[in-house]
Formats: C-alpha cells, structure tokens, sequence
C-alpha cells in the first residue's frame, strides 16, 4: 500500500485558459493530485489472486474534484497448457495543465484552451496465456478489451486544435509473440503482432467512427546472432496506415515500414556498438507533414570499470 501527492506550477503566457483572449500576460496555474492505493496477493492452490484498489484526488486553481475509486482484480493459473492470466480493473486520468489551458499559434492552426476538459475514466479486461510450444519455443498471446469513458482527444475544427472529451471509446484487440532461442544456433528470432479496433462509440453529440492517429495492424520481426564477442541484429517494424487523422485528411497515407540494423563487439571492459536506424531509408511520418527520422547511424564506445 502506499500514497501519492504531486503538484504542478506553470507560469507562463501561453496557459491562458481564456478561449477568446490574445492577450500576453503572464498567469498561473497549479494542478495538485493526490492517491492513496492498496493492493493484496493471495496464493488459492496453483492460482494467484491479486486485488486492490485506488483513490484519486484531484484540484486545479484551488477548485476541488471529487474523489475516484479505481478497483483491480487479477490472477495467474498455471497448467499443463501454460501460465492463464486474467485481470480486470478500472484506470483514471487527469487532463494535465497543457490539455486544459495552452492558448498558442503552430501555423496555420491556432491551439485553444478547455479548462472545462473532465478526467477519463476505463474499464479495461485481458485474458492470456504463455507457454512453451516446443523446445526453444515460447508463445504469449492475449485479448484485450476497453470501454473508455470521456476519452482526451485533439480535435481539429476548421484552423483550431482544441483538447475535448470523447464521450465514449472501445479499445479492443489481440496480442501475440512468439520467440524461438537456439533453434539455430546462436539465433535468437521473435515475431510480434498487434491488432487493435479503436473506435469512438456514437452518440447524440458526436458520430463515432475510427480514434486517430492509431494503426489497425502493428507487426515486429527480430532476429540476434550472437558469435564469441560479437552480435548482430535488427528488427523490422510494420504499422498499417492510420484509419483516421485530425489534421490534413485529404493528405496520402502511407503504412510504415522500418528497418534497423545492429552489430556490436564486447571485450573486456570496452565494447562498440553500432545502430542504424531507419536502414533503408523509408521516407514516411507518424505526424501528418512531419517527417519521421531519416537513416542514422550511431556507434558507442563504452569503457567499464
């Protein structure tokens, strides 16, 4: 069990606060959060239970939240078929003072404040199971669901960019990984995939449709071979193109597709390591007109003692 308090000072003249103001003046303003949580593990034959809970508290300029209870409940039961796990729990989370109250110009948009944005608020669920398929074989795979609540999201309304609440969301998806050691030796692969559904849920004031800035598909392949001293390695990362953007949506989407490469030798107390990011230099970007980071290469000496 334990507690947390922090609080947040900003000065400055770009936090007005004031949706219409163009003014300069310097103001503050102070966020102070406070939680206190507790948690418990009880062995119940081969399975492990985990509960517990958590108390958040919230006040912006002096004004007062009231108080929101987040419980957690989990578990682990190891089979002949793996290790099953199971959670479910509630999450929380405060706008943090730049969501609420930056009032500023990026050209061509202009960034308006929402002092009135709530906290979000989720009801989260996974169920998984790892185990050895084969000699050297590892598998881990799980579903996940999230029913969120006045989810922060930007919005963008003609040349504004303004912080608001969803009013609902549902996350869901599918996880899975797999990983052989030593199937060849010294070859250490894994295979990583992710889908995900990320929708905001209709409503009577908003029309739903795909969350931004999210890819549907997310795949990583690795591969390391160690030999003696050295290594060498890379990955290789796939994301599908975004279903939905705030900003430029008439703009060509691209899926992304990177590759990095690694190498490195360990003698003694001096080892060199080589990364080249972004291999054969894919030209894409994760923010619309943006341009993602172009091939680069970086070497470390690294001297132990």
């Amino acid at each position: 069990m334990g507690a947390e308090l922090a609080r947040s000072d900003v000065r400055t003249n770009i936090f007005t606060g004031d949706t219409s103001s163009t003014d300069t003046v310097v103001r503050t303003h102070t966020q102070a959060e406070f939680a206190a949580y507790g948690e418990s593990e009880q062995l119940v034959g081969r399975a492990r239970i985990t509960g517990g809970a958590r108390v958040d508290y919230i006040a912006v300029d002096g004004g007062g939240l009231s108080a929101v209870v987040s419980p957690r409940l989990g578990g682990v039961l190891t089979t002949s078929r793996g290790a099953w796990r199971a959670s479910l729990g509630r999450g929380f989370r405060a706008p943090s003072l730049a969501e609420r109250f930056v009032a500023t110009t990026v050209p061509p948009f202009r960034v308006i404040p929402n002092p009135n944005l709530r906290p979000e608020t989720a009801w989260s669920g996974e169920l998984g199971n790892a185990t050895r398929l084969a000699s050297g074989l590892h598998a881990d795979a799980a579903v996940f669901w999230t029913e969120a609540y006045d989810l922060i999201e930007p919005s963008v309304n003609g040349s504004a960019i303004q912080f608001r609440n969803v009013t609902r969301a549902r996350l869901a998806g599918l996880d899975v990984a797999l990983t052989a050691q030593r199937l060849i030796a010294r070859l250490t692969t894994s295979l990583a995939y992710t889908f995900l559904y990320a929708r905001a849920l209709a409503s009577d004031s908003a029309p739903g449709g795909p969350l931004a800035f999210r890819p549907k598909h997310l795949l990583t392949l690795s591969a390391d071979y160690q030999w003696h001293a050295a290594s060498v390695g890379g990955d290789f990362r796939y994301a599908s193109r975004f279903e939905r953007v705030e900003l430029y949506p008439s703009d060509d989407r691209m899926a992304e597709k990177v590759l990095d490469l690694r190498a490195g030798v360990e003698q003694g107390p001096l080892s060199v390591r080589c990364r080249l990011a972004n291999a054969l230099n894919y030209i894409y970007n994760q923010v619309p007109r943006t341009l993602a980071p172009v091939r680069t290469l970086s070497v470390t000496l690294t001297w132990t003692y």
